[in-house]
């Protein structure tokens, strides 16, 4: 991917002040001028991470990210999932992702690990240098080998990239071909992303469609291994997934069902404008790294 020429970089977090509704499954934590509010699941978002028009009153969006964080906030970097393998210690930190069997634990990340129970309970930091690694960690763990449903829902979620993907299930049968595959970045993108030469085989990465290739590519952009998307090439992805990001452009009018890759370019760059320029201050532009990756993703 060619370099972004449309980024507005800052520290990556934005003003909110909590007040209003709260249910007994959530509670609110004060830490210093920060608030957090603790999920059903034990993992913790900052609702500093959630940008508002008028802070001290969420919006019945904003509440609604915060019954799902890694499902629905668009800052997806400072949903808990993420921060988990970010953080020191974690598969995507910086001292990791160069070491030996980084790759595919990626994969696995990607492709079964994220919104997952054991990463959001931080029983893995989701890196194994080698299957014998992978296995050591489901030993260690209480279910052990999992093999009836219940006790696959306790490693993997199936809806976590909103449709259930009852493949998932099988993620036992598919880390050693993730571990041992061979898999390379470029295989990965291409074969859900690229267009083929022709009469180019390339192996396909399970459990990877469009989506999930597409999210993967931009963690890699954020680390520096591949260039950032240009505000067309995402418009392209959002055309190509016909998804949120889509479905949104279609709502507010911006595209019609038959937009051309082009219209669709034109229409995200009008409402990526207009969304910074909506970001009214200086102070909260600074408080929000805002590239055409985040808007995708609102």
């Amino acid at each position: 991917m060619p370099s972004t020429s449309t980024s507005r970089t800052g520290p990556s977090s934005a003003s909110l002040h909590s007040s209003g509704p709260r249910t007994q499954k959530k509670k609110s934590h004060a830490r210093g001028n920060k608030q957090s509010q603790t999920q059903e699941d034990g993992s913790r978002v900052d609702v500093d991470a959630i940008p508002t028009v008028k802070p001290g009153h969420p919006t019945d969006l904003q509440r609604l990210v915060l019954t799902r964080p890694n499902h629905f906030l668009p800052w997806r970097e400072l949903a808990p999932s993420r921060q988990h393998v970010t953080g020191p210690g974690g598969l995507f930190h910086p001292d990791m992702v160069d070491k030996p069997g980084a790759f595919p634990s990626m994969l696995i990340f990607r492709g079964l690990f994220f919104e997952s129970p054991k990463i959001l309970q931080k029983a893995t930091t989701c890196y194994y240098p080698s299957q014998q690694h992978w296995d050591a960690f489901v030993a260690s763990q209480p279910e052990g080998i999992p093999t009836t449903e219940t006790q696959q829902d306790k490693y993997f979620n199936i809806r976590c990239y909103g449709q259930p993907s009852y493949q998932r299930r099988e993620g036992m049968k598919v880390v050693p071909k993730l571990c041992t595959g061979g898999f390379r970045a470029n295989v990965v993108l291409e074969c859900n992303l690229g267009k083929r030469k022709r009469g180019q085989k390339l192996v396909k990465c399970p459990l990877f469609g469009p989506l999930t290739a597409y999210l993967f590519a931009t963690n890699l952009s954020y680390m520096g291994k591949v260039a950032k998307p240009t505000t067309t090439e995402v418009a392209e992805m959002v055309r190509i997934i016909q998804r949120g990001s889509w479905k949104a452009l279609l709502a507010l009018g911006q595209i019609t069902d038959d937009a051309s890759a082009e219209e669709t370019g034109v229409a995200l760059k009008r409402v990526y404008d207009a969304v910074w320029d909506g970001l009214r201050t200086d102070k909260a532009q600074m408080h929000v790294r805002y590239d055409p990756i985040v808007l995708a993703m609102l």
